[in-house]
């Protein structure tokens, strides 16, 4: 099989953070003021990088390579590809999905499609996550019922011993 050359782009999420202090009322407030003042938070005060154990890369796109083109490693991304973050708190198994400007900015049809799909795949990762847990559930009961029950009989007050029977 004849092999050809291709210039695939990758893209890996970077998370960084800083801690900002504000004055406010409440808890919302706050959490306000600070998304408010995170644009003047100077750019060396953020920390992070690329976390390899908990996170993945995409293929953000795929072309052949017809001919070598100088230097060209794709200037920049392009605006047809966007992320969506779902945040986890994996100590109390919430979840939320935190507001991206971009989605500001595409048709409520665009919105309804990109949605749709997210929901499909979510669901069947919820489906594959419960089956697992249920799984590991039984395996778990299966594990424990290799000694049979001792099995008591229930009597009413009132109820008499057959002959044979003890109590």
């Amino acid at each position: 099989m004849e092999t050809r050359t291709y210039r695939v782009r990758l893209v890996r999420p970077v998370f960084q953070v800083v801690a900002v202090e504000v004055e406010a009322s409440s808890e919302d407030d706050a959490v306000l003021e600070a998304i408010i003042q995170a644009d003047t938070v100077p750019e060396e005060a953020w920390s992070g990088a690329f976390d390899p154990e908990s996170y993945f890369y995409d293929v953000h796109s795929v072309e052949e390579a017809s001919e070598p083109e100088d230097g060209y490693l794709y200037a920049g991304m392009e605006d047809d590809r966007k992320y969506l973050l779902l945040r986890g708190d994996l100590d109390s198994g919430t979840g939320a999905m935190p507001f991206q400007p971009w989605m500001t900015d595409v048709s409520d049809l665009m919105l309804v499609d990109l949605c749709q799909d997210w929901s499909d795949d979510l669901a069947s990762l919820e489906q594959a996550g419960a089956a697992g847990f249920y799984s590991s559930l039984d395996r778990q009961v299966k594990a424990r019922n290799r000694t049979l029950a001792t099995v008591l009989p229930f009597r009413r007050p009132g109820d008499s011993v057959e002959e044979g029977e003890t109590v």
